[in-house]
């Protein structure tokens, strides 16, 4: 294997980057391009060291770095394995978690762990266009992809709407699909997305450190008479998804997806 300072450089501000820094590129590379599959072990400190004739300081910088994005798992004296590229949700559309998961050839999944009727906060009743003396039930789920932890799901329904879905398992059923069967759609929705931090609770949901990133989805819901029926605040791990937006000056649209069952 060539040494660092004979790698091609395809930037010419590249060679001025850290070494530790153009080692872990050229990781993400071989992951991206298959050489280093998910599940792979990384190489060994040894095997990197000749590889790229550095020293094991800046191969540990390296493999740190790796880490701390959420490319590989492990940690010092134990095997770094590969953890995988992301995968895209585009929210160009308004397309359920398992459509989206199932499309991709993944098996979606559902823990919930609180749902029931609750009083009202200002934030909610703001987005729901509700008094604040308002009833409304609030879902939490985790959802998960091939059994892995991906997101956690905190939805706020008025309360016609949270009573329409109380009965409803929904470890295996769908929110959108048991509204559907009762004739009401959530046909449009806006989003924004910020990035934020683990903190403790959603660190030890999603099986992460706390302080990694995040990608932080908040939905409000309306339905068909323009009529606010969600609430939704989803928490991504950000080393499992991320998410794709395409417009059109000419025709900007918002299209909407629902497979049967999909959640």
């Amino acid at each position: 294997m060539a040494a660092i300072a004979e790698w091609p450089q395809s930037d010419a501000g590249a060679d001025r980057l850290p070494l530790y820094r153009r080692i872990a590129d050229e990781l993400r590379r071989d992951i991206a391009e298959g050489r280093l599959a998910p599940g792979a072990s990384l190489p060994t400190e040894h095997e990197l060291i000749r590889r790229f004739g550095v020293s094991r300081g800046t191969v540990r910088q390296a493999r740190a770095a790796l880490r701390a994005e959420g490319t590989v798992g492990g940690s010092q004296g134990r095997v770094f394995s590969v953890k995988g590229a992301p995968i895209t949700q585009p929210l160009g559309e308004l397309i359920s978690f398992t459509s989206w998961a199932s499309g991709l050839g993944r098996q979606p999944g559902a823990r919930v762990i609180d749902f029931g009727p609750e009083p009202i906060s200002a934030d909610a009743a703001d987005a729901l266009d509700l008094p604040s003396s308002a009833r409304c039930w609030r879902l939490e789920r985790i959802r998960t992809l091939d059994t892995l932890p991906v997101m956690i799901e905190r939805t706020v329904f008025p309360d016609e709407i949270g009573t329409m879905l109380q009965g409803a398992d929904l470890s295996i059923r769908s929110v959108y699909a048991e509204l559907e069967a009762r004739g009401i759609v959530v046909a449009t929705a806006r989003h924004r997305i910020s990035a934020v931090a683990a903190d403790a609770t959603d660190a030890g949901l999603l099986d992460i450190p706390r302080g990694s990133p995040l990608l932080r989805v908040e939905r409000r819901g309306l339905d068909r008479d323009h009529q606010p029926i969600e609430w939704s605040i989803d928490t991504y791990r950000g080393d499992r998804a991320d998410f794709e937006i395409e417009n059109s000056a000419a025709a900007p649209t918002l299209a909407r997806r629902l497979d049967e069952g999909g959640a």
